[in-house]
């Protein structure tokens, strides 16, 4: 390895040669003659200026490293806020309850019950199917995930009405929605319209583990009597 008066020595050496070289260029020698005939304001003014521009350069690489280092400080705090907020939504996942199913002839009777109190004549009401396969060509559940549904059909419906029963439809239960709605103005007054709601009801199939915490819930034996 070299020794650092071998380093010196060779940093001197090269040096040295660039100097020369640079003292035997044109541009240099025409440069130092304009320089030489400046007076001594313009020539104390390039010095001033020359050492000021380098100070400024090396002034800006430890400037340039300090904003690098403030722009990752940046993108870690963000990208740390963002892993903690999924995080804790992770966790209040896993702590809620996924809402129970409801069955197709659920929905319906929950449904009828609903359209009763919505102040609908009974010519209004149209006829309801149950599904209970629920809706498997719609795509929006994985196949693992549990359907049943059913179609309801009203008639003679103002705007406000379909508005509003499509609300309370969509708020039926929190396992229930709306997958489908579909409006056509009748024949006879355009201003009413025939629509078909479909609702779905999603859940997941029931695990062994929770099917053993029902058998184990069950009722206990009965107790031993004391011996005599």
């Amino acid at each position: 390895m070299l020794n650092l008066d071998d380093l010196k020595d060779k940093f001197t050496e090269t040096f040295n040669q660039v100097k020369d070289t640079v003292e035997e260029s044109s541009l240099y020698n025409t440069l130092r003659e304009r320089y030489e005939t400046l007076p001594s304001n313009g020539q104390r003014a390039i010095v001033i200026g020359s050492i000021t521009f380098v100070v400024l350069i090396f002034l800006s690489i430890p400037w340039s490293f300090l904003s690098s280092s403030s722009n990752y400080v940046t993108e870690f705090e963000d990208s740390r806020a963002l892993i903690r907020g999924l995080l804790k939504t992770r966790s209040l996942s896993k702590g809620a309850p996924l809402p129970k199913g409801m069955s197709s002839g659920e929905i319906e009777s929950k449904a009828k019950g609903m359209l009763s109190t919505a102040g609908l004549l009974d010519s209004q009401i149209g006829s309801s199917m149950q599904l209970p396969e629920g809706d498997p060509g719609s795509r929006l559940a994985p196949p693992n995930v549990q359907q049943q549904g059913v179609r309801l059909e009203l008639k003679q419906l103002n705007l406000r009405q379909i508005i509003d029963i499509g609300y309370q439809l969509q708020n039926l239960d929190a396992s229930v929605k709306m997958t489908g709605m579909e409006v056509h103005a009748t024949a006879e007054d355009p201003h009413y319209f025939n629509a078909t709601f479909k609702l779905i009801s999603f859940s997941l199939p029931e695990t062994e583990e929770a099917s053993a915490g029902k058998d184990a819930g069950g009722p206990k034996g009965k107790k031993r009597g004391r011996g005599k």
